[in-house]
């Protein structure tokens, strides 16, 4: 973190550092922390989470200090009593109502996402293409049938709606994005996705696929990795349709097997499973769709000097097979992935309680950041971020009230390399190590 030194009352003069922190307002895109310390007066930015755009006339309280933001979605303040770690809440309307305990920075961005169950429309394209070479495959054994899935990369927002997006829809039973090859009868690859707007490159996992004899019953197939496919360098446009954009395969002597070291998970958390990624940098991140378990730890991988510049991560998830309790970790900047070690895991949250207005849990040993969740039937109602290590968070319900009834209290501990004096939120995917949530239901 940021350390401020002191200034030193006995030696240094008022003009060296009586004068206060008075910056120039400026807005972190995507929201985030930085100008140093507040001294006298901080800038809060309100911007929507999906688009960054600022807000105007959101609803902003720094301590007991109250006002509304101005149409670039400032509001400024400042006084005796603005100084130092500050409790902020940003309220919006259609928002979720955003509460950020113990800041500490002179210019401040705080991102609220649309409230609500709705999920907001993603900027995308259709993207077609076929697998260079599918028809020169061998032809599968009996019983057995080649799959190519094809996809494309994702953004380190791990949990961005833009990285799910589901494919063109068909008649029949298989996806868009779905080739297939049988003994007899298959129909030519043509494959489509819709992507996400931006740099992204396109990649084809081959499948073996091993019906069984039961061609009717999916339940018992199983697949084995057999290869890959890609199509680099792809710019997408939104709502701009692109066509002939053929994955090419990746030579068999240009993958490796890559593994992952599970370590010991959270004793509850016994559905564990990881997923290895392939960064491409500015064309995104393959994340490898074969999830690797404790008992099948391995599978093949491209290797990096087949995409200069390239490197490995991966995602791996500990969750309960009943319950919400889960625990994710992340690694990143590989340059080997034949041993991913995951090292040590957080446990989960417990103690989460709801008493009226304050939000309590007990911490979780080896993470810097919390955050707290409250929602009901009708979707998120306020996201509460801990900067000072505080357990517990009063709800400012005068600024936007929580209905009676069923709410879920949900609790995020998150370790992460975050500054959390100068921070911008738009680089949390690439700085968090690990992650782990519960959540309970209460009455309000």
């Amino acid at each position: 973190m940021r350390i401020r030194l002191s200034c030193l009352a006995a030696i240094l003069t008022f003009a060296a550092c009586g004068g206060g922190n008075d910056v120039t307002p400026t807005l972190i895109p995507g929201g985030g922390v930085g100008s140093g310390d507040i001294d006298g007066e901080v800038n809060v930015y309100v911007i929507d989470d999906d688009t960054d755009a600022p807000i105007t006339g959101a609803k902003v309280r720094v301590g007991s200090i109250e006002g509304t933001t101005d149409a670039t979605g400032l509001f400024t303040a400042s006084g005796d009593a603005v100084s130092g770690k500050q409790t902020i809440a940003a309220v919006a309307s259609g928002h979720v109502a955003a509460l950020w305990v113990g800041v500490n920075g002179a210019n401040v961005t705080i991102p609220v996402g649309v409230s609500g169950t709705t999920t907001p429309t993603i900027p995308q394209a259709e993207l077609d293409g076929t697998i260079v070479g599918w028809d020169q495959l061998a032809t599968p054994a009996q019983n057995h049938a080649t799959a190519g899935l094809t996809t494309y990369t994702s953004t380190p927002d791990f949990g961005g709606d833009e990285n799910s997006l589901a494919p063109p829809s068909v008649a029949g039973n298989v996806p868009a994005n779905v080739c297939i090859k049988a003994q007899i009868g298959s129909a030519p690859c043509a494959w489509r996705i819709n992507a996400r707007t931006g740099r992204v490159a396109v990649f084809t996992t081959l499948f073996d696929i091993d019906t069984k004899g039961t061609l009717t019953d999916q339940t018992d197939d199983t697949r084995t990795l057999t290869g890959y496919a890609f199509k680099t360098g792809v710019t997408v446009a939104n709502g701009a349709k692109q066509t002939g954009l053929d994955t090419t395969q990746v030579a068999a002597g240009d993958t490796e097997t890559g593994a992952i070291a599970f370590g010991t998970p959270p004793a509850s958390l016994t559905d564990v499973q990881g997923i290895i990624g392939f960064d491409l940098g500015t064309d995104g991140i393959a994340m490898l769709p074969n999830p690797l378990t404790p008992a099948a730890a391995s599978m093949i991988v491209p290797k990096t000097s087949a995409f200069p510049g390239s490197t490995y991560r991966a995602t791996v998830l500990a969750k309960r097979t009943t319950g919400s309790a889960q625990s994710l970790v992340f690694k990143r900047g590989l340059s080997s992935a034949t041993s991913i070690a995951v090292g040590d895991w957080l446990t989960s949250p417990t103690g989460i309680t709801a008493a009226g207005d304050v939000m309590s849990f007990t911490a979780v040993a080896g993470a810097q950041l919390h955050s707290i969740d409250v929602s009901n039937a009708s979707g998120r109602l306020w996201n509460i971020s801990l900067f000072d290590g505080s357990v517990s968070a009063t709800v400012p319900t005068d600024l936007a009230p929580i209905p009676s009834g069923s709410i879920t209290v949900a609790v995020n501990a998150i370790d992460t390399q975050l500054d959390l004096g100068d921070f911008t939120l738009d680089d949390l995917g690439n700085i968090v190590d690990r992650l782990s949530t519960d959540q309970v239901t209460a009455t309000h």
